[in-house]
Formats: C-alpha cells, structure tokens, sequence
C-alpha cells in the first residue's frame, strides 16, 4: 500500500489541521458564551485540552536543539495536560452537582 496517507507525517498533519478547527469552534463558542453572560470557564479549559492534544500529537524531538530540551518540553506539555485535565474534572463535577473534594482530584 503506497500514498500519501500512509505516510505518518500526513496523518499527523491532517490531525493537527482537525484539532485546530476544533479551537477555532472552541473560541466562537467562548464569544457566544461570553456575550450571552454566561460562563465561559468549561470552554476555555475545553480548548485548552485540544491545544494540548494537538502540540503532544505533533510533537516531535527533531524540532529541538538537544534531547534535554526535548525532555523538558515533553514533561512540559504532560504536566499542563494534568493541570489543565484536573481542572476540567473539577469544573465538570461541579456543574454536575457533585462537590469536588480534594480527594477526587488525586
């Protein structure tokens, strides 16, 4: 099986072009939202986690000047996913009526 698609740079590439339609939808429904006075903290962590998706998904070790840095870059991007995944968690059950205890979040 020979083609473009089959090339993993492609499929990434098509992924990352998808996540980020997905943050575009994510920011207008923010405005919305907002206009709306409603709130906006679910949207914005929502896009927040398919940022972070996408830069994991289309991470790539070659794009850094040393291995070090690449680490660092990739303990980076799993520490804000579990910060930033944490607090969805928390704002999720919260709006579901569920108290968030700090027990739930570890």
């Amino acid at each position: 099986m020979s083609g473009r698609i089959t090339d993993p740079r492609a499929v990434v590439g098509l992924i990352d072009t998808a996540l980020l339609l997905f943050i575009i939808v994510e920011v207008f429904l923010t405005v919305i939202a907002y206009s709306r006075d409603e709130s906006v903290v679910r949207i914005v962590l929502g896009a927040g986690l398919i940022a972070i998706a996408r830069k994991i998904i289309t991470f790539r070790t070659e794009a850094y000047a040393s291995a070090e840095t690449a680490l660092f870059a990739a303990v980076s991007y799993g520490g804000l996913l579990a910060v930033v995944g944490t607090l969805f968690y928390a704002t999720r059950r919260q709006a579901d009526g569920g108290e968030v205890e700090s027990a739930d979040l570890v």
